[in-house]
């Protein structure tokens, strides 16, 4: 944070269907709907992502002037202005583990899905 003081929320990846990531035809994968917001989660639109906020689950830090902000790779975050004014560097790299990046990508493409199979023997 070069000036300014920012709130973040920051979400894991293995909670995107609780933030209705990939429900919507009309979205990528790994985009939240657009009027999704994690500072002011709408319970009757967004359930499960009122459940997540309520469990503890959506991480909150505030960073002022000469704070930094490790966001792990898969994380969902947002963030809001809490100053007049706030000017922030941010930097993106390509995830690190390879087991981590077949995992998520795994979860995007919907493999990992209950589907509602029994392990009940007849």
């Amino acid at each position: 944070m070069i000036s300014g003081k920012e709130e973040f929320r920051l979400v894991s990846g293995v909670f995107k269907q609780n933030l209705y990531s990939g429900v919507y035809q009309d979205l990528k994968p790994s985009d939240l709907p657009v009027d999704m917001n994690l500072f002011d989660i709408a319970g009757d639109m967004y359930p499960l992502t009122k459940e997540i906020l309520d469990e503890g689950y959506v991480l909150t830090a505030t960073l002022n002037t000469g704070d930094c902000l490790y966001v792990p790779a898969f994380y969902y975050s947002q963030s809001r202005t809490l100053s007049e004014q706030t000017t922030m560097l941010h930097f993106t790299y390509p995830p690190s583990s390879i087991l981590s990046d077949l995992l998520f990508q795994g979860i995007n493409d919907g493999i990992l899905k209950h589907r509602g199979t029994s392990h009940q023997k007849e």
